[in-house]
């Protein structure tokens, strides 16, 4: 299936008049559009990655990892195709996961975690998908409708109904025994996963369509 996606790419992508975007020059240097970023840092990882760098993050005693020299490199190029650096860092990171990357080390500091230390690179505050704009289609939204839908979810118990933390032992609920356990990791995180995922793409339809947007798009 990874070559069928990869050949619908090039394909995409070899011919201007292919591309759904008529303006390539409004999609770049400030119009607030990510497409042209996303590609250029998808290139430069892809760079990283054929040239045999190392992309996974470790819990070496060192200042910096292979992992920090991709970010910056993909960062640097969807600040230069014009991505706000806070989505910039967002996009570097979502991309590197993508490529194989870890979330995290296993170790709590913020220079071990894969978001963290894309932002800390890029000198911008903690963000999510809530900031990112959609394409403009007729009208254009932001991430907001998703992180929303979650939420509400989590307010209606839809999310992981198995669980109840209210109940749950002193020391458990906020620890390594859960966390790590068989409790967080085989049934809780899959659950908040899975359901979450689809809670939220299921608000951006709602709201795209709500808005006069078709939501196939």
């Amino acid at each position: 299936m990874e070559k069928e996606i990869i050949a619908a790419i090039m394909a995409s992508t070899s011919d201007i008049d292919m591309m759904t975007n008529d303006r390539i020059e409004a999609l770049t240097k400030g119009h607030g559009m990510l497409n042209i970023a996303a590609i250029c840092a998808a290139n430069s990882i892809a760079e990283d990655v054929l040239r045999g760098t190392e992309i996974r993050l470790t819990d070496h005693n060192v200042q910096r990892l292979p992992i920090d020299d991709v970010l910056r490199k993909a960062i640097e190029a969807a600040e230069l195709a014009g991505a706000d650096p806070a989505n910039a860092a967002l996009i570097s990171a979502c991309l590197c996961y993508f490529a194989g990357t870890n979330a995290q080390a296993g170790v709590p500091a913020g220079n071990r975690k894969l978001g963290a230390m894309a932002r800390i690179i890029a000198g911008v505050d903690r963000c999510g998908v809530i900031a990112v704009p959609t394409a403009k289609v007729n009208n254009r939204i932001s991430g907001y409708a998703a992180v929303r839908a979650v939420y509400d979810a989590v307010y209606e118990n839809k999310i992981i109904p198995e669980v109840d933390g209210s109940i749950m032992p002193m020391g458990v609920g906020g620890g390594p025994l859960y966390g790590h356990g068989a409790l967080g990791e085989d049934v809780a995180f899959p659950e908040i996963a899975k359901n979450g995922a689809a809670a939220g793409a299921k608000g951006m339809l709602k709201a795209y369509a709500n808005v006069g947007m078709p939501p196939a798009q």
